[in-house]
């Protein structure tokens, strides 16, 4: 077995291997949990590439759970961050998590909320990556391309607009690479920060943190990150971010210089990730977040790229003790919490 158990102090890693039903356990073997990850089709927020990056760069700590029922069929995964509440109380926030079986969630959710009670913490906050059944107000949505329709079909299903654009691109000498280089993701955030100045939204995540998974991520690996840019005459016309987690393509940071617009190279950047998405045996691209009213000109661009919208469970906000439920009152009085 893979699979360890440790103490339940949550900060202590050293483990011993243990064949235990039925019980959530702590795993420190960040290659194993990855590659059970991707096998199962688990977030790239979830694995401990993400995890540890976050560690390194912002000094939040991660719990890596699991739940395996017998030696071989693993029931749930859940990568922990521990946020700190005041009083030195303990926050359980679980991005994109947890991965749970589709036939067990609610007495598995149930279990994992029991298993963080144990541990200390007062509030749980988990956002499951999987296909919600129902559309609420506020659930996030995404599109999710089916890469296994294969070139033609896909490139038959862009919006037209689009697809000139990508062949635009071309004809006016775009050139997209991939790159691990640190000079060329520092380009790719200044691009990123200076988008989001420019739009007037919060730039999710730091030039540390990108550079960090950069570097950290194995250049063959379950879970991998790569860098897409497009230049015009050399110059970073624009780029993507992308993480791919076993068979799923995952869109994590883009962005554009307008004053290339005329050259269509966000088209041609997305063009490139299909075409060796699909030349890779990729199953699935998730285009990762749409917002039709706050954000349509994105949702305009990943909706015409041919996908099916998707709507996702969304973040459920559970106390765990007397004073998590006094937090959450107060979180959701200031508006911080749904």
């Amino acid at each position: 077995m893979w699979l360890y158990l440790i103490n339940r102090d949550p900060q202590s890693y050293k483990c011993k291997e243990v064949n235990i039903i039925n019980t959530w356990n702590s795993c420190s073997d960040a290659i194993q949990w990855d590659i059970s990850l991707a096998r199962l089709g688990g977030h790239p927020l979830q694995s401990a590439l993400w995890g540890n990056a976050r560690q390194e760069i912002d000094d939040i700590p991660s719990l890596f759970l699991f739940l395996q029922f017998g030696d071989k069929y693993l029931n749930g995964m859940a990568r922990v961050e521990l946020r700190k509440a005041p009083l030195g109380a303990k926050v359980a926030w679980m991005p994109r998590g947890p991965l749970l079986d589709d036939a067990n969630q609610f007495d598995t959710m149930n279990s994992i909320q029991s298993e963080l009670r144990h541990r200390g913490f007062i509030v749980c906050i988990s956002d499951p990556y999987s296909e919600s059944q129902t559309n609420r107000l506020g659930q996030p949505k995404t599109i999710w391309v089916d890469l296994t329709l294969g070139l033609d079909a896909l490139s038959k299903a862009l919006d037209s607009q689009w697809r000139y654009g990508a062949r635009r691109a071309l004809r006016e000498g775009v050139s997209v690479r991939t790159t691990r280089a640190s000079v060329d993701v520092s380009g790719f955030y200044k691009l990123c920060s200076s988008l989001s100045q420019g739009k007037g939204f919060a730039l999710p995540g730091s030039e540390a943190l990108m550079q960090e998974l950069i570097r950290s991520s194995p250049i063959e690996g379950p879970i991998k990150m790569t860098l897409y840019v497009g230049e015009v005459d050399g110059a970073m016309a624009g780029g993507a971010l992308i993480a791919t987690s076993g068979s799923h393509i995952h869109y994590m940071w883009g962005a554009s210089d307008r004053r290339f617009s005329k050259y269509r190279v966000s088209e041609a950047v997305q063009w490139q990730v299909i075409q060796d998405g699909v030349a890779a045996g990729m199953t699935r691209y998730d285009l990762e977040g749409i917002d039709p009213v706050g954000n349509p000109g994105v949702y305009q661009f990943k909706r015409k790229m041919g996908g099916r919208e998707v709507t996702l469970q969304g973040m459920e906000v559970t106390p765990l003790s007397l004073l998590g439920r006094v937090a959450v009152g107060v979180g959701r009085r200031m508006g911080r919490l749904g």
